[in-house]
């Protein structure tokens, strides 16, 4: 089985609490990244990548839901985590260097045709 194929399948093992994960942190999407997902992940050595979107956190609680999601992940997956923002990607360089390995693990589903967490609002002018 080759480092990709494992990611793959510790990942799908762990679906359905990814998804709990997701659901109680206001992730709107979760993607994993790097060397876990490019097929050179070590499994003793290798840390995992995740890039996450958040979307309808509470007012003053976008702390707690990021760090709540690091702690769990690295719990979850018994390993070190890298989270990254994708909003807090700024380097042009970084981001074209992770776009080939990005692979999306959850999504957040639209509810009757709206997004089920709350849309941000325009700014009326």
């Amino acid at each position: 089985m080759s480092g990709e194929d494992a990611v793959i399948a510790i990942v799908d093992a762990k679906r359905a609490e990814l998804k709990r994960l997701c659901k109680q942190f206001y992730v709107r999407r979760l993607e994993i990244f790097g060397s876990a997902s490019a097929g050179a992940h070590d499994p003793v050595a290798s840390d995992l990548g995740f890039l996450v979107e958040f979307g309808g956190v509470p007012s003053g609680r976008h702390a707690d839901c990021y760090f709540g999601l690091l702690d769990a992940l690295q719990a979850l997956f018994g390993r070190a985590v890298d989270l990254v923002e994708t909003v807090a990607i700024r380097n042009p360089y970084f981001l074209e260097s992770i776009e080939p390995t990005r692979q999306v693990l959850y999504a957040a589903r639209r509810k009757r045709g709206r997004e089920s967490f709350p849309a941000k609002r325009a700014l009326a002018l």
